[in-house]
């Protein structure tokens, strides 16, 4: 669709990749029913985003919606071709997460001003939340030197003085944002004879892999499941004799857990370690694409090589063939897999199993938050997963504005605490981590009240949102600016005030925005009705900050802040607004970041 003065038609969307049409079409239908649910996105962002555990799942789902409808909303319907539907839908989506955000407000302004209760729950879930700060520069500096990272939380409290090696093992455990590839570094390490810092020490070291090892609730699974899970968790260090010491502990470990150890088939540790270190020799063979095919290991081969290890590990029978014959199987079909970390990586089996066997260890971790306000069906859920009513549902045991005091790093505290007496947190610190690990219990408190934390999933995304509203505005100029650059002296299209475009009576500048009007006119309603909603919602949360960006860039794009000589101030303005929204001009477009200022 080119515009008149010769410019180029902008690119079409690229196809839907792996995915068929009709499957993007049921994930985004699904998408849009979900954000229609005005419990959904609450009960997500309360669950992920604001759990120190757990990576975010609300902001970058909003961030990946705002990108598409800014695309959609840019392209014009012989652009979108077969995605057309598709657009649709994604501006749809939009549509509905800003409908919820509103029909929210009009709950909120029907329910009577919060309590203390309300306000101490709110400030507890921002303390957690923050808290995911606290371990991302724990895990940045754990990834330079692991003892700064640990130093740095020993500093916030958050990992005891002395350090202890249970500690230790939780944080690489339990801590988000951590390199999978520095906890295997970190595990495999044979530590120092005369360390300088505590956790560098040789014992020490072996006691957080024997702590490390232990934290995987393994009973009752077949060995080679048990690897799965295992090294789904961190990626295995290339050095031999490191492996060999991850190795040595996780047999025991897996010897005393596993289905083959229990029953005799693997009859002591030894045999256990040999037969974990051969699987994963047989992982490599098989799944290495530097292996010649024929060089690759035979099922005979590795048959012949695990059916009796001797005398050396009195191993008094041999390991059945059948037994091996599906572990070989099972690695030529499915390799050993570790997945890097983040909503990126896939979810792989290996984690779905980890995910279920922690459900299993704690069950109030077995279910999300909900906030259905039907009573009956907290109580069926707590019955379900095995939790008592008081626990779940722990409203008598003392007010949640008693827990708002909590910080970030106690909230951070509280996720690598310890099952140890002694380390079991008292008073307030006891009712924050009831109510902030324990889904049911926060259910309870949140219940009829899905408006509460939309203040601060908006201070999450209105950024995003707010990108979506200004981008048919910032490619019309664009284009405007694009056309005087091919020919700046073209009749009708002088520089105007400032350098932006000014159009006269010439025949090329009508056309020109006559072709912007008839491309955009819808996209641009839609944005001037998504700017208006904005406004509304962010002024009802007290969120000035957004209002004042809002009206800065209205102020650029119409002229006023030209006509009332706003540039003039010491700051420019408009350049402060884009430094604060990130934004940055396309690639290749020619375009400086001066000239979209003067939009």
């Amino acid at each position: 669709s080119s515009p008149p003065g010769g410019l180029p038609p902008s690119q079409p969307l690229s196809g839907p990749g792996p995915f068929r049409q009709d499957e993007l079409e049921v994930v985004l239908e699904s998408l849009c029913d979900l954000l229609a649910d005005e419990g959904f996105l609450p009960a997500v962002f309360a669950s992920f985003d604001c759990d120190p555990g757990r990576e975010d799942l609300v902001q970058p789902l909003v961030q990946f919606v705002c990108q598409c409808a800014r695309i959609v909303l840019n392209s014009a319907s012989e652009e979108l071709g077969p995605n057309r539907e598709l657009g649709v839908l994604v501006v749809q989506a939009y549509k509905t997460l800003m409908a919820g955000l509103q029909h929210r407000l009009l709950l909120s302004d029907a329910f009577p001003q919060p309590g203390p209760r309300l306000l101490g729950l709110r400030e507890l879930m921002r303390a957690a939340r923050q808290a995911k700060h606290v371990f991302r520069e724990a895990a940045r500096r754990f990834h330079a030197k692991p003892e700064q990272g640990l130093a740095y939380l020993q500093g916030l409290a958050v990992l005891p003085t002395p350090l202890t090696p249970a500690a230790v093992a939780r944080f690489l455990r339990q801590a988000p944002d951590l390199n999978k590839e520095a906890v295997g570094s970190y595990l495999g390490e044979l530590g120092k004879d005369s360390p300088r810092f505590e956790a560098d020490g040789r014992l020490f070291h072996q006691q957080v892999l024997q702590q490390y090892v232990s934290s995987f609730p393994l009973r009752g699974q077949g060995v080679l499941d048990c690897m799965r899970v295992f090294l789904s968790a961190f990626r295995l260090p290339g050095e031999a004799q490191q492996i060999d010491r991850i190795l040595v502990a996780f047999s025991e470990h897996c010897h005393a857990c596993s289905l083959e150890g229990q029953s005799g088939l693997l009859e002591n540790p030894e045999v256990t370690y040999l037969l974990t270190f051969s699987i994963i020799m047989l992982n490599t063979d098989r799944h290495n694409p530097n292996i010649r095919a024929d060089r690759r290991m035979t099922l005979e081969q590795f048959i012949r090589n695990n059916t009796n290890y001797g005398r050396d590990v009195n191993q008094t029978r041999p390991l059945p063939r059948p037994f091996l014959e599906a572990i070989y199987a099972s690695i030529a079909e499915l390799p050993i897999r570790t997945e890097r970390n983040g909503l990126a990586a896939a979810v792989t089996a290996e984690v779905w199993m980890d995910l279920q066997l922690q459900a299993r260890a704690d069950p109030r971790r077995a279910v999300l938050l909900t906030l259905d306000q039907s009573p009956p069906l907290l109580a069926r859920l707590a019955a379900l997963h095995r939790v008592s009513q008081q626990e779940s549902c722990p409203s008598g045991e003392g007010d949640p504005a008693e827990a708002a005091g909590a910080t970030p790093s106690d909230v951070a505290r509280l996720l690598l605490a310890g099952e140890d007496p002694q380390e079991e947190p008292q008073g307030r610190e006891a009712l924050a981590r009831l109510l902030l690990f324990n889904p049911l219990g926060l259910s309870a408190q949140l219940s009829g009240c899905c408006w509460l934390l939309d203040a601060d999933l908006l201070r999450c995304v209105w950024k995003d949102l707010l990108l979506v509203c200004i981008s048919v505005p910032m490619s019309n100029f664009r284009v405007m600016l694009t056309a005087l650059a091919t020919d700046p002296l073209q009749p009708g299209l002088s520089p105007g005030p400032g350098g932006g475009p000014s159009s006269g009576g010439g025949t090329d500048g009508r056309r020109l925005k006559s072709w912007l009007r008839e491309r955009t006119g819808r996209a641009l309603q839609l944005c001037t009705e998504f700017v208006t909603d904005l406004l509304r919602v962010s002024n009802q949360h007290g969120l000035s900050h957004v209002l004042a960006t809002v009206l800065l860039l209205l102020a650029e794009f119409t002229g006023m802040s030209r006509q009332h000589s706003l540039q003039q101030q010491e700051l420019n303005v408009a350049e402060k607004v884009f430094d604060l929204l990130d934004y940055v001009p396309q690639e290749g477009s020619g375009l400086s970041k001066p000239a979209l200022l003067r939009a």
